[in-house]
C-alpha cells in the first residue's frame, strides 16, 4: 500500500524513504561502519538491495525465494570478508 501511495502525496513519499529505502540502507551502513566491514555505503546498498528484492518476491514465490536469498546473503557476506 505505501509503494502505491508514495506517488500520490509526499508525506507517504517520505515514509516510504524512511521505512523501506535510505532508512534502511543507512541502520545497515551504521551497523557495517560499527562492525569496521570496508566500504559499509557500498556494501550496505548491496546486502540491503538483495534483502528488499526477495522481501519483494517473497510474497509470490516462497520456497524458491528462501533459498535464493539464503545462498545470495551467503555470497555477500564471504565478498564483505575479503
Amino acid at each position: 500500500m505505501l509503494t502505491i501511495e508514495q506517488f500520490r502525496s509526499e508525506e507517504m513519499q517520505n515514509l516510504y524513504q524512511q521505512y523501506l529505502v535510505s532508512g534502511p540502507v543507512e541502520y545497515v551502513k551504521e551497523l557495517f561502519k560499527n562492525m569496521k566491514i570496508k566500504n559499509p555505503e557500498e556494501n550496505a546498498v548491496k546486502f540491503y538491495a538483495n534483502m528488499f528484492f526477495y522481501y519483494s518476491m517473497y510474497d509470490g514465490a516462497a520456497d524458491k525465494a528462501k533459498s535464493q536469498f539464503e545462498q545470495m546473503m551467503g555470497k555477500i557476506v564471504e565478498e564483505m570478508k575479503q
